[in-house]
């Protein structure tokens, strides 16, 4: 049978970029005349500068234990609700497994350091689709972690997400409402 777990909570949209030092003077003088911070004025500065590619970017759920799971069946009944607390950990399906760790630090910079965005948004994150024989459970679920290290802060979120140690894939989006919007320069 074909189920359907929908994921909703909170969710980043992390982006990345390593910068020369050219580029983090141009930045620092706008914000200085302008008199302004830069969360205030990303906007302008992305398209003043260029800076609407980034070396990594991604979309994914935050590792917060209250991160709710809804199973529907083949006919959209839920059948059940539960956490992301009472999933099992995943290196009980896979010892070797490694989540991925992201550093934002100036200091192993190949350049001179890190312009760093994270938007936050709540509610709907995502839809997978899987089959079973039998009705899962929670502990049938696992999730791989990730992890942005920054100078200042750590970010925990959902790497990937596996239904009896296979993982499954995200097949649609559901629809969030932005909440908060981070953006650091690290030299």
């Amino acid at each position: 049978m074909t189920y359907k777990l929908e994921l909703y909570g909170w969710q980043m949209w992390f982006q990345q970029k390593e910068l020369e030092q050219s580029e983090i003077e141009k930045i620092e003088e706008y914000l200085n005349s302008n008199n302004v911070v830069l969360e205030d004025c990303w906007w302008e500065i992305e398209g003043e500068f260029g800076l609407d590619i980034f070396d990594v970017e991604f979309v994914k759920p935050f590792w917060y234990d209250d991160t709710l799971f809804k199973l529907y069946n083949q006919a959209n009944e839920l059948v059940r609700e539960f956490q992301l607390s009472q999933i099992t950990d995943h290196f009980e399906f896979d010892e070797n497994a490694e989540g991925s760790c992201i550093g934002v630090m100036p200091e192993f910079s190949e350049k001179s350091g890190y312009l760093m965005k994270i938007e936050e948004s709540k509610g709907g994150i995502a839809v997978f689709h899987f089959n079973s024989d039998t009705p899962p459970l929670p502990k049938d679920f696992s999730a791989l972690g990730g992890m942005i290290e920054t100078p200042d802060s750590d970010y925990e979120y959902v790497e990937s997400l596996y239904f009896k140690g296979n993982l499954i894939e995200e097949a649609d989006l559901l629809d969030s409402i932005g909440k908060a919007m981070t953006v650091k320069l690290y030299k």
